[in-house]
């Protein structure tokens, strides 16, 4: 840390970033949210170095609450996924039954 490793760029600048397109209009997961560093104070972005930014918390002060139909919608494509998911593990595990068979008909 003694020499210039781009710390800013390299790590919090991604956080910053990532946390602030969760909070956009399309994305809308997070309503709103700031980073509370030791002191119990919030943080400012132009005068943050990386022993406070480590140190600090992220604090979510409000997600979004998302409408039952769209959680149901959620739930459902999930079951889809995993039955999927479910029927290509067998029709792997035949396939691998069956060329098992078929190896040891030629010898």
């Amino acid at each position: 840390m003694k020499t210039n490793r781009h710390v800013y760029d390299r790590i919090i600048a991604p956080v910053l970033k990532g946390s602030e397109r969760l909070a956009q209009p399309d994305e809308r997961v997070i309503i709103r949210y700031s980073f509370i560093g030791s002191n119990a104070k919030p943080l400012y972005y132009d005068s943050l170095d990386y022993d406070s930014f480590i140190n600090a918390d992220l604090i979510i002060e409000e997600w979004n609450q998302y409408p039952e139909t769209d959680l149901e919608k959620w739930d459902k494509n999930k079951k889809m996924i995993r039955k999927t998911e479910s029927k290509n593990r067998k029709t792997l595990k035949t396939k691998k039954c069956c060329l098992g068979l078929l190896k040891n008909r030629e010898k």
